[in-house]
């Protein structure tokens, strides 16, 4: 309707750029996700799925206060059981991380009672109990989850730790390989794994099984202990004294640990290195006179 032309220039011009320049500034809160939920709460203070994300974010960034208090204010609003769920989970988590397991067991129970197949809320009650020592209860639990999921390879594994634990070793197998099967290259399993052959005294399995967790989890001082350890046992002593000069330099505080350097001087007496096999030993003797180990060995070592 505006007849001069000029005008329309100007004013189209100074609309594209006010609308530019909210467009940049919006941009900018989609860089910082908690940012962008926090200005989104600002015109829309009621959108459930708002305060649910914002939680989300707040969560998934460490702040669980916040998150809490986001997941409590949609606990009140919300009355469909699916939604429902969703904030009473949310809630579980926090109290979880802050520490509060009996409120998060309050809350993770609410969320079986709303969503009986809800795999989060199983697989973290079975967490909690394990940590209080009731393990019977966690393993019930995890089974639980594991129908619902089965293919959850953390799960496996803390169903395969529980066995393992009880030393029932057979089903420990069983499920650190199917773990593997999902997940193969998780060094931790592979470790797992190990262990339990090496308890099953079958040592080229176990050294198999140490090497692949040693392949995708070089820096584990675990999986390098053993892999010395088990070296030692089949008689390859170069090896071992490799993967424990490896766990010294990883982590130096090895070196003061007296049944590591018990076992380093086993192998260092192996090679024909017996003076620095008995320096050690008397090393441990100084720190622990009472040690039997290196007493053994080192009367042993001595009386050749």
């Amino acid at each position: 309707r505006i007849k001069k032309e000029k005008l329309k220039i100007i004013l189209t011009t100074l609309i594209f750029l006010l609308y530019g320049t909210r467009t940049i500034l919006r941009n900018y809160d989609w860089n910082d996700e908690i940012k962008f939920y926090k200005k989104s709460l600002k015109y829309f203070p009621d959108s459930k799925r708002i305060i649910h994300n914002y939680g989300v974010m707040l969560m998934m960034n460490g702040k669980y206060k916040e998150a809490l208090s986001e997941f409590k204010k949609l606990e009140k609003v919300i009355s469909n059981r699916e939604e429902l769920s969703k904030a009473t989970i949310g809630i579980g988590k926090c109290y979880f991380m802050l520490g509060n397991y009996e409120e998060s067991m309050k809350y993770y129970n609410k969320t079986i009672e709303l969503d009986p197949l809800n795999f989060d809320a199983l697989t973290s009650l079975a967490l909690i109990y394990e940590r209080r020592g009731d393990i019977e209860k966690s393993l019930n639990y995890l089974l639980k989850a594991y129908k619902i999921n089965p293919y959850s390879s953390p799960t496996l594994y803390l169903i395969g730790k529980i066995y393992f634990d009880k030393k029932q070793y057979d089903i420990a197998e069983r499920i650190f390989i199917k773990a593997i099967e999902i997940e193969p290259e998780e060094g931790i399993y592979w470790n797992k794994l190990g262990m339990i052959y090496y308890n099953k005294s079958e040592f080229d399995k176990s050294l198999y099984c140490f090497e692949n967790a040693y392949k995708f989890n070089n820096k584990d001082l675990a999986i390098i202990l053993n892999l010395a350890r088990n070296y030692q046992k089949v008689g390859r002593h170069n090896h071992a004294i490799f993967y424990f000069n490896k766990a010294f330099q990883i982590n130096p505080e090895t070196k003061e640990n007296i049944y590591i350097l018990n076992d380093y001087a086993i192998s260092l007496n192996e090679i024909g290195e017996k003076e620095k096999a008995i320096e050690i030993l008397n090393k441990i003797l100084k720190t622990d006179p009472d040690f039997q180990p290196a007493k053994i060995n080192l009367k042993i070592i001595t009386s050749k």
